[in-house]
């Protein structure tokens, strides 16, 4: 993955932003062999979908990943997630002067 310096401004500030409220553990690649996405990219019919095994079984592991209780652990995450978006939100010009000069305005 391309880090935020290499990219254009509008994307880095997105990459940059993403990264700040994940962590690399939560991503991973899938193959284009893998991707039921690339159905439709390779022209799939709609209807022929249905019948393909790649995406009805990719669909269902996505469904079941929805319901039942959360774990600890995914809650821990989800409420570090919230308190990084929270801080993001509230702390822009803080944020904004550590990822352009490195820091923090001393009357802030």
């Amino acid at each position: 993955m391309k880090q935020p310096y290499q990219l254009k401004t509008f994307v880095a500030n997105r990459v940059a932003t993403i990264q700040d409220f994940s962590c690399d553990e939560q991503w991973s690649h899938t193959s284009s062999v893998d991707n039921p996405a690339e159905l439709i990219s390779r022209g799939v019919n709609p209807s022929k979908m249905l019948e393909s095994h790649l995406f009805v079984h990719n669909c269902k592991s996505g469904i079941e990943k929805r319901f039942g209780h959360l774990t600890g652990i995914e809650i821990e995450e989800a409420e570090q997630i919230l308190v990084k978006f929270v801080q993001a939100s509230e702390f822009s010009k803080e944020f904004n002067a550590l990822r352009a000069i490195g820091e923090v305005n001393v009357d802030s």
